[in-house]
Protein backbone atom coordinates (compact mmCIF):
# COMPACT_ATOMS: atom_id res chain seq x y z
CA UNK A 1 0.00 0.00 0.00
CA UNK A 2 1.42 3.40 -0.98
CA UNK A 3 0.31 6.37 1.08
CA UNK A 4 0.66 10.08 0.44
CA UNK A 5 3.13 11.22 3.12
CA UNK A 6 1.45 14.65 3.25
CA UNK A 7 -1.62 13.05 4.84
CA UNK A 8 -2.25 14.82 8.19
CA UNK A 9 -5.52 13.41 9.50
CA UNK A 10 -7.63 10.33 8.85
CA UNK A 11 -10.44 8.42 10.51
CA UNK A 12 -11.03 4.67 10.54
CA UNK A 13 -13.96 4.48 12.94
CA UNK A 14 -16.30 1.46 12.56
CA UNK A 15 -14.19 -0.28 9.90
CA UNK A 16 -13.42 -3.50 11.82
CA UNK A 17 -9.67 -3.16 11.15
CA UNK A 18 -7.33 -5.82 12.48
CA UNK A 19 -4.22 -3.63 12.16
CA UNK A 20 -2.75 -0.76 10.13
CA UNK A 21 0.01 -0.86 7.50
CA UNK A 22 3.49 0.19 8.64
CA UNK A 23 3.57 2.74 5.78
CA UNK A 24 1.12 4.82 7.81
CA UNK A 25 4.02 5.49 10.19
CA UNK A 26 5.82 7.49 7.48
CA UNK A 27 2.99 10.04 7.35
CA UNK A 28 3.25 13.17 9.48
CA UNK A 29 -0.18 12.59 11.02
CA UNK A 30 -1.68 15.09 13.41
CA UNK A 31 -4.79 12.96 13.97
CA UNK A 32 -5.71 9.31 13.50
CA UNK A 33 -9.17 8.46 14.78
CA UNK A 34 -9.95 4.79 15.43
CA UNK A 35 -12.86 5.17 17.87
CA UNK A 36 -15.70 7.64 18.35
CA UNK A 37 -14.80 8.07 22.02
CA UNK A 38 -11.03 8.33 21.47
CA UNK A 39 -9.64 10.92 23.93
CA UNK A 40 -6.55 12.05 21.97
CA UNK A 41 -6.07 12.65 18.24
CA UNK A 42 -2.98 10.39 18.12
CA UNK A 43 -2.21 7.25 20.06
CA UNK A 44 0.92 5.14 20.37
CA UNK A 45 1.39 2.25 17.97
CA UNK A 46 3.55 -0.84 18.24
CA UNK A 47 4.98 -2.88 15.39
CA UNK A 48 3.75 -6.44 15.18
CA UNK A 49 3.72 -9.25 12.63
CA UNK A 50 0.47 -10.38 10.99
CA UNK A 51 0.25 -14.09 11.80
CA UNK A 52 -1.58 -14.87 8.53
CA UNK A 53 0.66 -12.99 6.08
CA UNK A 54 3.94 -12.56 7.97
CA UNK A 55 3.89 -8.82 7.14
CA UNK A 56 4.95 -6.15 9.62
CA UNK A 57 1.93 -4.13 10.77
CA UNK A 58 1.03 -1.43 13.29
CA UNK A 59 -1.30 -2.15 16.17
CA UNK A 60 -2.51 -0.53 19.39
CA UNK A 61 -4.98 -1.04 22.23
CA UNK A 62 -7.89 -0.02 19.95
CA UNK A 63 -7.13 -2.76 17.41
CA UNK A 64 -8.56 -5.11 16.32
CA UNK A 65 -11.79 -3.15 16.01
CA UNK A 66 -15.03 -4.91 16.90
CA UNK A 67 -18.49 -4.64 15.37
CA UNK A 68 -20.11 -1.36 16.37
CA UNK A 69 -23.23 -1.68 18.54
CA UNK A 70 -25.43 1.26 19.44
CA UNK A 71 -28.35 0.83 21.84
CA UNK A 72 -31.34 2.97 21.03
CA UNK A 73 -34.13 2.37 23.53
CA UNK A 74 -35.48 -1.12 22.90
CA UNK A 75 -33.94 -1.25 19.44
CA UNK A 76 -30.35 -2.30 18.90
CA UNK A 77 -28.47 -1.48 15.73
CA UNK A 78 -25.33 -3.33 14.73
CA UNK A 79 -23.13 -1.86 12.03
CA UNK A 80 -20.71 -4.28 10.38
Amino acid sequence: MILNTSLQATAYVVHRLQHLPTTLGSCQLKALWLAENQAQPLISFQQDVDEETGEKVLTCFLLPQQAYTESMGNDEKIFS
